[in-house]
């Protein structure tokens, strides 16, 4: 039983010098209901609730007692039951009128570290579902879209907490040893923990001579990646070497100088990273980019700009 609503009827009663008669004649009822409320011993029906809290002029919340952070409390958890536009800008508003009055509130900034918590699992749910409708579309047609979907799928589900592909990829590759599996197994055992990396390039070193010269290719990119991020610059230059004397796209060979000049620049190498900003800036042209993001990269190799997103 909610007794804050019997408490409340008899504050705001006392607070309007209103007669228990008075109100149980506005409302209908006798005036020993009224005392029976305000004892605790019965709560009032619940299409009273309307007219009691009219009568007093204030809302239905503020006769039950609940405070501003408890109705955004039940507004993010509404959300996490129904996550949608809708729901999401009504707990949103509810914590910034909060945030307003105090911009240091612990309990508000708490409900709003977990609505935008939820809102990030929703947007990431829709990334899974379109990835996976994605990877059906262009399986067997699209090369470079199946590889681009099942990369980000498998990202997806590793910020979902879902690791699951990697036995997956593994199963796949001990059944058939190809390139492409390997590739996979390599993005899924880098993105299952970052500490496999090194792992990860060692699998890589074992088995990368038992594929042919041209599935190489496929999987240098990717391993020159996990190479920057370890900041092991010598096996960055050896993928580096295989994928622009090699005959890779125009895209890759880009990517390729991209990611050699951001280890020259991590490690401190200015000769060398400018030497690599010329280069790129001389192939930038020949990319297919459209008009913002060629002024974006150019930007941001000349150092005037913030830093783009990675280039896939």
């Amino acid at each position: 039983m909610n007794l804050s609503i019997c408490s409340n009827i008899l504050k705001y009663r006392k607070e309007n010098g209103v007669t228990q008669a008075a109100l149980a004649e506005y409302l209908g009822v006798s005036p020993q209901a009224v005392s029976k409320w305000e004892q605790e011993l019965s709560l009032p029906d619940v299409y009273l609730i309307p007219k009691i809290a009219l009568f007093f002029n204030i809302t239905i919340d503020t006769l039950y007692g609940m405070t501003d952070l408890d109705t955004s409390d039940l507004l993010v958890s509404k959300y996490s039951m129904n996550p949608n536009d809708k729901t999401y800008k009504e707990a949103k508003d509810s914590i910034e009128m909060l945030l307003e009055r105090n911009s240091q509130n612990v309990d508000a900034l708490s409900f709003l570290c977990r609505l935008e918590f939820q809102r990030a699992q929703e947007f990431l749910q829709k990334s899974k579902e379109v990835c996976e409708k994605l990877k059906v579309l262009v399986a067997g047609k699209e090369e470079s879209w199946e590889t681009r979907a099942t990369i980000q799928l498998m990202r997806t589900n590793a910020m979902l907490g879902n690791y699951d592909f990697l036995d997956v990829y593994t199963q796949k590759f001990e059944d058939e040893k190809t390139i492409d599996n390997f590739k996979y197994l390599v993005i899924a055992s880098s993105l299952n923990n970052r500490n496999q990396y090194e792992a990860v390039l060692h699998m890589a070193s074992s088995y990368m001579d038992t594929f042919e010269e041209n599935d190489q290719k496929k999987i240098y990119p990717i391993l020159m990646d996990l190479a920057y991020s370890l900041g092991d610059i010598d096996y960055v230059k050896k993928c580096f070497l295989v994928i622009v004397e090699g005959e890779n796209s125009v895209s890759q060979v880009f990517n390729a100088w991209w990611v050699l000049w951001k280890t020259y620049c991590k490690i401190g190498q200015i000769k060398e990273a400018e030497e690599c900003k010329e280069e790129l800036l001389r192939q930038l042209p020949s990319q297919n980019y459209n008009e913002y993001t060629y002024e974006q990269m150019k930007s941001h190799l000349e150092g005037q700009g913030a830093k783009p997103k990675n280039v896939l």
